[in-house]
């Protein structure tokens, strides 16, 4: 069963707040498996544009900076508490060998998503094990799901299959 949640979209700032970025987030964060990707490529000066004019490439480009921003802090934040709570079992003393075995790859794990994200490279373009993909699904990184690209072009340009942004995207 799919099930579709129509979510405003994504401007530069959204991974900090701006815009109405954060309800999309929170939206893809949790329940989403995958994303439609609607980006606009119609000329239609009646319709606005969030930055004025059309460019599906530049809308494209800015949404996945901001997943990607936004993976980053989450994945920043699970490495902080996972080196918190390693830090803390060590003090304390609890940690079999094994757990603390996990709790490093854990760690490294982190650490390879983090430079991954800083290098604009989605969670999904990387090569993961089984079992790192187990715990990245845990955190439900956004640039880890599957991603489909719509292209809503005008009416006269798809019926004559005629639009200058097709060849480009």
């Amino acid at each position: 069963m799919i099930s579709i949640h129509d979510c405003p979209g994504l401007v530069e700032g959204s991974s900090a707040g701006e815009g109405l970025g954060n309800a999309f987030l929170e939206t893809v964060e949790g329940d989403a498996d995958g994303m439609y990707h609607i980006v606009r490529a119609f000329p239609q000066p009646e319709v606005d544009h969030p930055i004025d004019h059309v460019d599906p490439i530049r809308d494209i480009q800015v949404a996945n900076k901001e997943l990607r921003m936004r993976d980053e802090q989450r994945c920043q934040e699970a490495l902080e508490k996972l080196k918190a709570e390693l830090h803390e079992d060590e003090r304390k003393g609890t940690l079999t060998g094994k757990e603390k075995a996990r709790a490093l790859e854990d760690e490294a794990l982190c650490t390879r998503a983090l430079a991954a994200l800083a290098d604009g490279t989605d969670l999904r373009d990387v090569e993961w094990s089984g079992r790192d993909v187990e715990y990245l699904n845990k955190h439900q990184f956004v640039t880890a799901k599957p991603v489909l690209y719509c292209i809503n072009v005008g009416t006269d340009e798809y019926k004559s299959g005629n639009n200058a942004w097709l060849p480009k995207i």
